[in-house]
């Protein structure tokens, strides 16, 4: 991307010579917070979180996709992403249930396929859709999502009721799991008439036999709250923070 700005041009060759670095590097680091399974107790697994190398300025998810959005290599970082991660489970023997976040375009995208069908335990897989572009025709990604359910994986959908995935969506794509988004975990102590509706959106999702987990729980009050409404996983500071997954 191109700027009359000078300050802004030199930013962005700095941020595209450290991303151009950290991925010909293979410098992501793979940071894991686990899914509690908060009607039974247990742990479900964990969400596999990617980070660029500490220190640096784009260790941050943010700093790190606007850096790739800027440079127009988003789809190179994405299935950087899958193998940081992948890679990572293999070098530690790890076979739990993990989620890995992917856009839904990416479904379309060769070399992401190849990984994915080529992934030898890909029941262990949970693909988690994240966009923050509209989607504007689900059917085709749907029968891409069927192609890959067909050998293994499970699909869930991130942050809905926020941004572009709303709540309507649900019977859309009718995800293994739905994640209901930090965004209305904060609005749980508005009363009962909100607790109504999301009450509503949990047993929509339990109809066709899925799943909904509550992100960003934070305190035992919210816990408390979700878990009477049927919601059946959880994940949040208030169980642990994102950590770096070492070997």
């Amino acid at each position: 991307m191109n700027s009359d700005n000078p300050s802004i041009a030199h930013i962005q060759r700095t941020d595209y010579a450290e991303l151009n670095t950290i991925l010909m590097n293979n410098e992501l680091l793979s940071y894991w917070q686990s899914i509690q399974n908060i009607q039974t107790g247990e742990q479900f697994g964990y969400e596999l979180l990617i980070r660029g190398p500490i220190g640096s300025q784009l260790h941050t998810p943010d700093k790190l996709f606007s850096a790739a959005i800027e440079n127009n290599c988003v789809d190179e970082l994405e299935i950087k992403c899958l193998e940081t991660h992948l890679s990572k489970m293999h070098e530690l023997g790890i076979k739990q249930n993990v989620t890995v976040n992917i856009s839904p375009r990416m479904l379309f995208n060769e070399t992401l396929l190849e990984i994915l069908f080529n992934y030898s335990t890909p029941e262990h897989i949970k693909l988690e859709l994240t966009e923050h572009l509209p989607v504007k025709e689900w059917d085709p990604i749907k029968e891409k999502m069927n192609q890959l359910r067909a050998v293994g994986y499970e699909f869930w959908l991130d942050d809905v009721g926020c941004g572009y995935f709303d709540l309507d969506l649900i019977d859309i794509v009718q995800p293994e799991v739905v994640k209901l988004c930090i965004k209305l975990m904060k609005r749980l102590g508005e009363g009962d008439e909100f607790l109504k509706k999301l009450r509503t959106v949990v047993n929509k999702v339990h109809r066709y036999h899925g799943k909904v987990l509550a992100e960003g729980i934070e305190e035992q009050w919210q816990l408390n709250t979700v878990k009477p409404l049927g919601v059946n996983y959880s994940q949040g500071y208030y169980f642990d923070k994102p950590c770096l997954v070492c070997a």
